[in-house]
């Protein structure tokens, strides 16, 4: 016999965090601990503890999803290279964290959890080593029809013999654009860019985009892979255009910023990509958010950053 279960799901993020209500079904079984959360070398270990959450057929419950648990009561433990580092502080809203320990790049970590009556869970992640830039260019650009943008090129020689994946994320800071006064204020405004990669080279997309032929976001980050540039020198580009803003103020300022990530990170972005290619086809079969928590459900992965950082001040 089999039962729908609802599942939620928070992931910890460098600046954000989002909450999804993912419905899967699975054979009927105790309720389970879903752990979630990004391991990185810039900040403290943050993971997320709730449980899988039984779905309400009471017609009057149609249409919303179960209240997730504000509060799991659970036991972590965290270890690096099989070493335990510690016992993980329950911070509150059902967040765990371990004070002043910041992971290391090229390590190994597992994370234990127990729960009362629930199963034991684990996780593993590899926090891999950043990807510097081989050369980072800038190029300000006129168009015919007046418009003017710039044409960011880079690249990165990647590791040789290994799969590696990477996410890409493009932010832009300016001034914030009040619609009363009409005019610029000191509060910044942060927007996120939504790049394709070599848009230019179709033969270049199609290397990089496989798994579902299609660029894949997350948290708005650009995911590929490195099948058909393993170890090799890769050569990335993208243009954006100064009408992208509303109302652009006189300078803004940009992050580029390259994760080489998990693979696990990389394949529960291309589920998510599936799931909302589908969700509102009822003719598609489900699909399922990939997990990689033994025993029970959620992702904990990792990533390492490279940044760059430059300013553009728009002409008149």
């Amino acid at each position: 016999m089999k039962s729908r279960l609802v599942l939620s799901i928070m992931l910890i993020f460098s600046l954000t965090a989002c909450e999804k209500f993912i419905y899967v079904h699975i054979e009927e079984s105790d309720r389970l601990l879903v752990l979630s959360g990004l391991i990185n070398p810039d900040s403290l270990v943050h993971i997320h503890v709730s449980r899988s959450q039984q779905l309400s057929l009471r017609p009057e419950d149609s249409g919303r999803p179960p209240k997730r648990d504000t509060m799991i009561i659970a036991d972590l433990l965290l270890y690096e290279q099989e070493q335990l580092i510690g016992k993980m502080e329950h911070i509150g809203k059902s967040y765990y964290s371990l004070p002043e320990f910041f992971p290391s790049e090229g390590n190994t970590y597992r994370i234990e959890a127990t729960s009362g009556e629930m199963k034991p869970v684990s996780v593993e992640t590899i926090l891999l080593p950043a990807i510097p830039f081989n050369s980072f260019d800038t190029i300000r650009l006129f168009h015919d029809d007046g418009r003017e943008g710039f044409s960011v090129k880079m690249q990165i020689t990647d590791p040789v013999g290994q799969e590696n994946y990477y996410a890409m994320k493009v932010t832009a800071v300016q001034r914030k654009w009040d619609r009363n006064l009409e005019d610029f204020t000191d509060e910044q405004r942060i927007n996120y860019l939504h790049v394709s990669l070599n848009r230019g080279n179709e033969a270049a997309i199609d290397n990089i985009f496989l798994d579902i032929n299609s660029d894949v976001y997350l948290d708005r980050k650009l995911f590929f892979r490195d099948q058909f540039f393993d170890g090799k020198d890769f050569d990335m580009s993208f243009e954006f255009n100064k009408s992208y803003f509303y109302k652009p103020a006189d300078t803004t300022h940009f992050q580029v910023e390259l994760e080489h990530i998990d693979k696990s990170y990389y394949l529960y972005a291309i589920s998510q990509q599936k799931y909302r290619n589908t969700e509102d086809n009822p003719f598609t079969e489900p699909v399922n958010l990939y997990s990689n928590v033994k025993e029970g459900l959620g992702l904990v992965s990792s990533y390492s950053s490279t940044r760059k950082n430059f300013t553009v001040i728009w002409t008149k």
